[in-house]
C-alpha cells in the first residue's frame, strides 16, 4: 500500500463484514477491500476475491461506503456524469466531480458481491460530489453531497433520500426487480 491510497479513510461494518476504502488508490481511481468477520470473535479476515476497484483515475471510488446485510454501497465522489440540469437551462453535458454511487449485492452470506446498479445524480453541477456521505438501511438509501444546486428546479437540496420498492417475479429464475425513487431531498 501507498500512503496516498488513503487506506481506511471510510469504514463500515455490520459485524459479519468490514468494508474498508482506499479512495486515493492508483491516482484516485479508488479501491474497496472487504473483510469477513468470524462468529463470536472480533477478528476480520481479508478476502482478496472481494476487492472492488473504481473505473477511472480521479473517481475517488470509496469516498463513502456502507453495508446493509447482503448489499453494499460504494460511492465515487469524483466521478464524471452526464447531468441534465447544469444551471438555469435544461441541457445534458458531461460534468466533472458530480459523483456516483454503486450498489453491489450477494446472493447469500459467503458468496461474492456482484454489481447491481449505479446511482447517478440528475440535477447536480460540477463539484457537487454526490456520494460524499451515504447510509443504507432496510431499503432506504440516503446520499449526501457537498454543494447545493440552485437552478430552476427548486431550492438547494444537498441530501437525497432514495427508497426501494421490490416485487418478486417468478420466471425461469427468481428475479427481484427494484425501483429506486428519490423520495425526499432536504437541506437546512
Amino acid at each position: 500500500r501507498n500512503v496516498n491510497d488513503r487506506f481506511g479513510e471510510k469504514l463500515s461494518s455490520d459485524g459479519a463484514l468490514l468494508i474498508v476504502s482506499a479512495p486515493g488508490y492508483a491516482n484516485k481511481k479508488g479501491r474497496v477491500y472487504i473483510f469477513k468477520g468470524k462468529p463470536n470473535f472480533p477478528e476480520f479476515t481479508f478476502d482478496p476475491d472481494q476487492t472492488i476497484e473504481g473505473e477511472f483515475a480521479g473517481d475517488e471510488f470509496g469516498c463513502s461506503v456502507d453495508v446493509d446485510g447482503d448489499e453494499i454501497i460504494i460511492c465515487a465522489c469524483g466521478s464524471n456524469n452526464k447531468v441534465v440540469y447544469t444551471g438555469n437551462t435544461l441541457q445534458e453535458e458531461e460534468t466533472s466531480y458530480s459523483g456516483s454511487c454503486y450498489i453491489y449485492k450477494r446472493e447469500a452470506t459467503g458468496k461474492l458481491f456482484f454489481f447491481k446498479e449505479k446511482l447517478s445524480p440528475s440535477n447536480l453541477k460540477k463539484g457537487d460530489k454526490f456520494g460524499k456521505s451515504v447510509v443504507m438501511n432496510d431499503g432506504v438509501t440516503i446520499v449526501g453531497q457537498v454543494q447545493d444546486f440552485t437552478g430552476e428546479i427548486g431550492p438547494a437540496k444537498p441530501v437525497q433520500t432514495l427508497t426501494i420498492s421490490c416485487e418478486e417475479i417468478m420466471v425461469d429464475v427468481n428475479l427481484m426487480p427494484c425501483v429506486r425513487n428519490i423520495g425526499n431531498t432536504f437541506s437546512l
